[in-house]
């Protein structure tokens, strides 16, 4: 029991050393500010891009100053764009002939479920096309914007150069939920 008891205090005394000895500051820094911190000297860099296999986004970085001489470099940052591209269709040739005939694919739908923002088009678009999650002009701007369920059609430029594959992201924090991805093809006589 007494062991018990003097396992509490070491407890205590840890929590009042950890919380004593901590110094927190929350403080609003642009590109080039520094702070110092407990001994440290911590400096906002700014900004740079961030890239991984399916997603990009914005990473701050922070550099952590001990006197002269750089302690660490810290990058902090969040996915803001997740992107999705289809498989080739498997149709025929590489050209979109099979059975002697040339297809082009006309129009893709896209079945989503509760999704908040979704822009589409082919893997050589400069652009991709808003298709889903546009706030209408009577929507209320401070509520959450609406979650859409339905089919969505993407036009194709009526030319098979891009393999029949279609490009789907989203760069908002919203849901985006593809149930589906049908093509609609258009044979040639």
């Amino acid at each position: 029991m007494m062991l018990a008891h003097a396992g509490l205090g070491v407890i205590i005394i840890g929590i009042v050393a950890v919380t004593a000895w901590r110094e927190e500051r929350i403080v609003v820094m642009k590109a080039g500010d520094a702070v110092a911190i407990a001994g440290y000297g911590v400096g906002y860099s700014g900004e740079s891009p961030l890239t991984g296999p399916n997603y990009t986004g914005e990473a701050g970085r922070f550099r952590v100053m001990r006197g002269d001489k750089e302690a660490e470099t810290l990058t902090f940052g969040l996915a803001y764009v997740s992107r999705a591209k289809t498989l080739r269709i498997a149709q025929g040739q590489p050209d979109g002939t099979g059975i002697g005939r040339r297809k082009n694919i006309i129009t893709a739908n896209i079945d989503v479920m509760e999704t908040g923002y979704l822009e589409i088009g082919s893997p050589s678009a400069r652009e991709l096309q808003v298709k889903v999650g546009l706030r209408g002009v009577d929507d209320a701007m401070d509520t959450s914007p609406p979650l859409h369920d339905g089919v969505f059609a993407y036009r194709f430029d009526r030319s098979w150069r891009d393999g029949g594959q279609i490009v789907m992201q989203t760069d908002k924090p919203l849901p985006a939920t593809i149930r589906s991805v049908t093509p609609v093809f258009d044979a040639e006589p």
